[in-house]
């Protein structure tokens, strides 16, 4: 029987992707074939290509976006040579080879969490910082080379997770010791605007294609139980609605949809910490819908989700306590599973973030050794795909200038209303530009609404809302 987490276990269960945690694999090499592990048509899924990057370094990315042009930058952090991590960042070509990457540190430890590609040859990173006893939020532009442009440090939050382009400066999203900020900045990365909130975690901020955005994480009960939590905002950082939904999952992505967004992330666990993997459609606006659950390890958790053709791709790990392998899950529109790999994984162990292409879903992850970028090809599902062998690049320093798992669906639903209070220190009641570009794992996700069918019901029991205008 499974009980609720709470806000500690929650930020544990995330490890990497949210603050320190348990390293979830051991170092070694990065082979890219997935284990002997087939779906009911007998069919492997390698990856069609991957690269390690990071050579003896211990490597990881946590972001991958489209390059201007072709390829790929990828954001993350690297252990220097002292073992203190450093943020860092990589161009890939559009096979996955490293063209270039950079370490930025001057004796500062930090990692980029997020990517957001401007469109003019330019990219907005950020992550966190540490210098000292001193933790920080951290942000900063860099030209198509990687060249810092300018840079600048949020006392407010210990760490940037998410940003999103507003098209005359950027939303970010940051974790508090006991909340989460967001501000508006702009071009330069000055505020205009910042809130906070103490009663919720956030993960994951994205444009929702009308000018607003769309923020997802979890708020608590007040017997310590998280329900997914997700909060509109306009462009200048004012709140627009937030729903709550009471159900005990985490969800560590939002993609919106044209008829409203996907969530994906993990379940409640237990007394033994079992998570299952779990994706959730909302409609529009936060209205109610339906969630599954995918369950083929004692824990099991979805970091990310990319479109196909029919349906989608969720990527992320599965193991028994801290040992396991990266993880895809392919679903149709619907959320209902329709295959599931692992990858054997000695030196990566979990899939970061996904970015959708026209050649296939790229993957993106690490944390046990060297960083991997990798290509799933759905139109070469076969066994004659090939399995290639990722060889580790070098990487050069730049200073701070420069068992057949199981599928359990059931349907959202909602009642009763409560209000929350946002403390916001600064006003900007400019015009609401319309978003461009996503930070993490591309745009909106474009597949059907299906909110009948879904298999057997249970009701949830609450949303919690509030609408401002």
């Amino acid at each position: 029987m499974r009980r609720a987490i709470g806000r500690r276990q929650v930020l544990a269960t995330l490890g990497g992707t949210a603050v320190g945690g348990t390293v979830l694999a051991t170092a070694g090499s990065v082979p890219a074939a997935a284990q002997d592990d087939t779906d009911d048509e007998g069919l492997e899924r390698p990856l069609a290509w991957a690269n390690g990057y990071g050579g003896s370094r211990y490597t990881v990315i946590s972001s991958v976006v489209p390059a201007q042009g072709e390829g790929y930058l990828v954001g993350g952090r690297q252990a220097s040579d002292s073992d203190e991590t450093s943020a860092w960042l990589g161009r890939a070509d559009a096979d996955g080879q490293l063209q270039w990457d950079r370490r930025y540190r001057g004796g500062v430890r930090g990692t980029v969490e997020t990517v957001v590609t401007n469109g003019d040859g330019t990219y907005l990173v950020a992550g966190g910082r540490v210098e000292g006893e001193t933790t920080g939020g951290w942000a900063a532009t860099v030209s198509s080379s990687g060249d810092i442009q300018w840079e600048r440090s949020y006392d407010d939050a210990t760490k940037i997770l998410s940003a999103a382009q507003t098209g005359d400066g950027y939303l970010l999203l940051g974790r508090r010791e006991a909340g989460i900020w967001t501000a508006a900045v702009d071009e330069d990365g000055s505020v205009d605007s910042d809130r906070t909130s103490n009663d919720s975690l956030a993960f994951t901020i994205r444009p929702a294609g009308d000018g607003t955005f769309l923020l997802c994480g979890v708020q608590y009960t007040a017997e310590g139980a998280p329900n997914p939590w997700v909060a509109s905002l306009a462009g200048t950082n004012r709140m627009r609605w937030d729903r709550a939904y009471e159900t005990n999952a985490v969800p560590n992505q939002v993609v919106p949809a044209d008829d409203g967004a996907y969530l994906v992330g993990y379940s409640a666990g237990g007394e033994t910490e079992a998570t299952d993997g779990w994706m959730a459609k909302i409609g529009s606006p936060g209205e109610v819908g339906w969630e599954h659950r995918y369950d083929r390890n004692q824990r099991d958790i979805l970091f990310s989700l990319a479109p196909t053709d029919d349906g989608a791709i969720l990527g992320g790990w599965s193991g028994t306590g801290s040992t396991g392998d990266a993880w895809l899950v392919a679903v149709d529109e619907a959320g209902d599973q329709r295959w599931e790999q692992i990858y054997d994984t000695d030196g990566w162990s979990r899939f970061n973030d996904l970015l959708g292409t026209d050649d296939g879903v790229i993957v993106a992850g690490g944390n046990g050794g060297s960083a991997l970028l990798g290509l799933y090809d759905p139109s070469a599902e076969s066994d004659s795909q090939s399995a290639p062998t990722a060889t580790p690049a070098a990487t050069t320093t730049a200073t701070a200038d420069g068992t057949a798992p199981t599928d359990r669906a059931r349907t959202m639903g909602a009642s009763g209303e409560t209000a929350r209070e946002d403390r916001t220190t600064t006003a900007a009641q400019a015009e609401e530009p319309g978003a461009t570009t996503t930070s993490g794992s591309g745009p909106g996700l474009g597949i059907a609404s299906a909110l009948a069918g879904v298999g057997s019901a249970a009701a949830l029991l609450r949303r919690n809302r509030r609408d401002e205008n």
